[in-house]
């Protein structure tokens, strides 16, 4: 009861809260790369026209919440998470619409135009629309973890950067480094090799951010960089018994440890209500278990 207490107190149920730290989710025949990673999804705007976002899946989401704990965990400076800094900065935006960003150019501002969950849209100096600054490299500049270029776009980012650094919070301790949970149900039900994509090879501990062989990928529709930090954990459950069980290749089964969690007739015998007449469960669950595995 105090396990299932506690993860139901750490479960996510909403993506903006800072405490929960557990997310969960069922593999089926048709779960798909573009579910799990991120992938592009119709918008219906208010005009009646479509159009097409990259928007994140559960994978690429509890990766964005550890990663900005570990950078924070590293920082001594930060006085507010890169997610919390970035909520404050869209409450702000929506409270000033026409609120201005300096350039690296001096004497030039630009201001910005929405919010998607994986980049800022913005307004050139010249009037130009259609450009975006990236989330997953505004946090790694807010983290001190990335450096810029004096062309392109990376001539914007500064300005946003100084203000998300103007943002405090009193809800984080620093260096307070937690650790992060991805559930995954029926994990040989789906295609995995599929599903995971090039994420296969960034699972493995010595791959991870931070790590001697730390790798980063760039990733299909938001062409942005991407690694995992080494406090996210994934658990994979599946029923032996299952005959899809065959379809994990040997790729998946070396960067998994299996553990098998088979029933505990022991246990039963601490109960006092094992006997049900003359039938001691104990000793039944053992014969079943015994049968069964031969």
């Amino acid at each position: 009861k105090d396990v299932v207490a506690v993860f139901d107190r750490l479960l996510i149920k909403d993506w903006k809260s800072e405490a929960e730290r557990i997310a969960f989710i069922t593999f089926h025949q048709a779960f798909s790369y573009e579910d799990f990673v991120e992938g592009l999804k119709p918008k219906s705007e208010a005009d009646g026209t479509v159009s097409y976002v990259v928007e994140p899946g559960i994978f690429k989401r509890i990766v964005a919440r550890s990663m900005d704990n570990w950078l924070m965990s590293r920082q001594s400076t930060r006085t507010a998470t890169f997610e919390e800094a970035l909520e404050q900065l869209k409450d702000a935006w929506e409270r000033e619409r026409d609120m201005k960003f300096t350039m690296r150019t001096k004497g030039y501002e630009f201001s910005i135009l929405g919010f998607t969950d994986t980049s800022i849209q913005f307004k050139k100096a010249s009037g130009g629309t259609g450009h975006t600054l990236s989330l997953a490299t505004l946090r790694d500049l807010y983290y001190e973890q990335r450096e810029l270029n004096d062309a392109g776009l990376d001539i914007y980012y500064p300005g946003v950067i100084e203000k998300l650094r103007s943002f405090t919070s009193g809800n984080f301790t620093a260096g307070e480094l937690q650790h992060y949970v991805l559930v995954i149900d029926e994990i040989n039900r789906a295609n995995i090799s599929a599903v995971l994509g090039e994420l296969i090879t960034l699972l493995e501990p010595d791959k991870r951010r931070g790590a001697d062989n730390h790798l980063e990928v760039m990733l299909p529709y938001s062409k942005e960089p991407f690694s995992i930090p080494p406090n996210l954990h994934v658990i994979g459950t599946m029923n032996t018994a299952d005959r899809s069980v065959e379809a994990l290749d040997t790729a998946l089964r070396r960067r998994f440890s299996f553990v098998e969690c088979p029933s505990m007739p022991q246990e039963l015998e601490k109960l006092d209500y094992r006997m049900v007449g003359e039938v001691d469960l104990s000793k039944l669950l053992t014969v079943i278990n015994a049968r069964l595995e031969m």
